[in-house]
């Protein structure tokens, strides 16, 4: 899930996802959670290395309302002193999980004469996601489970391949 899904999506105007406070609009958060079918079983993971908006705090609560797991990959000493502490105390005092990454902030890396470059919380976010689908897969197929995989566009057949296994999943998950 994404909150610029809305406006990726025609759910809302693009124009809104514009707006400076659209990261603060609270009703936002039903009408994300409202794009997908979700199960009973499903857990929502929130990543958040930054600033923890109204949006995410209203997601994570009406994941809690719904009775679903919430399970936050952040960094903590980060997101406490931020100008959305208030909101960061109370996604981790809801979280059921934490995993604390321990990304200072600023995440630049590395020095180029001077000039901090290389955020790390974006590749580490993007190396935790793998990580988690490739646990995800391996625990299904020891299950016995059926569970496929996508191709990437630029193999012979991919299409069919990967229209076949998105449609098993119409409305569960974001492509």
């Amino acid at each position: 899930m994404s909150i610029k899904d809305l406006a990726f999506r025609g759910h809302i105007p693009a124009e809104e996802a514009l707006d400076p406070n659209f990261y603060d609009r609270e009703d936002l958060a039903q009408k994300l959670w409202d794009m997908y079918e979700t199960d009973p079983r499903d857990a929502l993971v929130i990543y958040a290395v930054e600033n923890v908006y109204n949006v995410t705090l209203a997601l994570a609560k009406l994941a809690k309302e719904k009775n679903h797991k919430v399970i936050v990959v952040s960094s903590e000493a980060t997101i406490v002193q931020t100008e959305y502490a208030k909101n960061a105390k109370e996604l981790l005092a809801l979280a059921d999980k934490r995993l604390d990454l321990k990304i200072p902030y600023p995440d630049l890396v590395m020095d180029v004469k001077g000039t901090q470059v290389c955020q790390i919380a974006n590749l580490i976010g993007n190396m935790f996601a793998q990580s988690l689908t490739m646990e995800i897969y391996t625990a299904l197929i020891e299950c016995g489970h059926e569970a496929g995989v996508l191709w990437s566009a630029n193999i012979v057949g991919a299409d069919e391949h990967n229209d076949s296994i998105c449609s098993k999943f119409d409305g569960r998950y974001n492509s």
